[in-house]
């Protein structure tokens, strides 16, 4: 009788072990799909990022320019002489202004909704 009573709770101990492995395993292999899918979306917003800051260093390029030939393009403007002899700096100024609104019309169209709508799910970590 002592015998078949500890078998029969060694099995229990044995199916209570292997359940709770088995658990586990699942639980760990949810949570590395969403660490992988966090990983990725990171990854993501990286690039994004890397794209934005070299627009950024380009438009600040542009800015930079307009605000040394600012002088130069008032002078243009009080003048029609000086107007007619700085004729190219002044086309090279409404290039970069036209450069700086298209580079920041690009910016508006970066699509931002898919940073802000990522809703991490429990995939199975919590209440299962």
């Amino acid at each position: 009788m002592i015998i078949l009573a500890t078998a029969i709770g060694g099995i229990a101990v044995g199916g209570l072990v292997f359940l709770v492995h088995h658990l586990y395993q699942k639980h760990q292999t949810g949570a590395l799909k969403l660490l992988d899918k966090i990983l990725f979306e990171l990854q993501k917003l990286n690039q994004s990022n890397l794209s934005f800051s070299k627009c950024m260093q380009y438009f600040d390029q542009n800015a930079n320019e307009v605000k040394v030939n600012f002088k130069t393009i008032c002078n243009c403007l009080k003048s029609e002489r000086q107007r007619k002899a700085n004729f190219g700096i002044c086309d090279k100024a409404l290039e970069s202004i036209q450069n700086t609104i298209s580079g920041l019309e690009e910016i508006s169209k970066i699509p931002l909704d898919q940073f802000i709508q990522f809703e991490p799910s429990n995939h199975g970590l919590i209440g299962n």
